[in-house]
């Protein structure tokens, strides 16, 4: 099957964040808090922030740590703060496109296929991200206004669907790339064939975390939508995965 559609996720899988995925979210994550009038209590900022992301009784904690805004509130000050901070580090030039999602792009467009973006930050950091490096701007993205709009976050299968639908594209002829196993849940749980991106230079011991897992469910559950198709370093390696 001819692929006509492939949809990547936006940090560490074609972008750079600046200093690193981690610690931005963290930057982001506190910001947020202080404009809601709270403060994280010493030292446990990054245990606020991973209670937040799992949604592990986070309202109890946001009163805690003193913020007076209700969740809906919270997320719609952290896209805020998000888009803020990342178009800051984009124009600066130390949060850019990956040079092999560069080149991947070209090579996409040359071969017809369309380029989509699923991600949980703005369209306008996509876009910037696409027209510092001088490049046509994604055909179609998913970003967080759409999840806040139809609260669909991955691994929800309408994502995808919500891409590649008004193209007629079937969902045999997308392919999803990210750096996370909820990307890779993402496109398998729609069908897709999906292709794990591992950043070791970025993401460090996460990666081997990460690997790990996959190796535990090829083990216990083959079937497990949690294994990618293909595991790559590099995104110009798509070449020879789509050719």
């Amino acid at each position: 099957m001819k692929t006509k559609a492939i949809i990547f996720d936006n940090d560490n899988t074609i972008a750079k964040i600046y200093p690193d995925p981690k610690n931005f979210w963290l930057d982001v994550f506190v910001e947020a808090l202080r404009r809601c009038g709270g403060v994280a209590p010493q030292g446990q900022a990054e245990e606020l922030m991973i209670a937040y992301y799992r949604n592990d009784d986070f309202i109890d904690k946001m009163m805690h740590a003193g913020v007076n805004c209700d969740y809906d509130e919270f997320q719609r000050i952290k896209g805020i703060v998000d888009e803020e901070f990342r178009l800051k580090t984009i124009n600066e030039g130390s949060s850019h496109l990956f040079a092999d999602a560069v080149e991947i792009f070209a090579w996409a467009r040359a071969n017809n296929m369309k380029i989509m973006v699923a991600t949980f930050t703005t369209r306008e950091v996509v876009e910037a991200y696409f027209q510092k490096a001088g490049l046509q701007k994604p055909d179609s993205i998913y970003d967080w206004n759409d999840s806040m709009k139809y609260s669909w976050k991955k691994p929800d299968k309408r994502i995808i669907e919500h891409l590649l639908d008004p193209y007629g594209i079937n969902l045999d002829e997308a392919i999803m790339v990210g750096d996370r196993i909820t990307d890779i849940q993402t496109g398998k749980n729609a069908g897709c064939r999906s292709v794990l991106v591992v950043r070791k230079d970025e993401d460090g011991e996460y990666s081997d975390v990460m690997l790990r897992e996959i190796e535990s469910e090829k083990a216990n559950s083959p079937e497990s939508p949690k294994i990618p198709d293909n595991i790559i370093d590099s995104l110009s390696e798509l070449r020879g995965i789509l050719s």
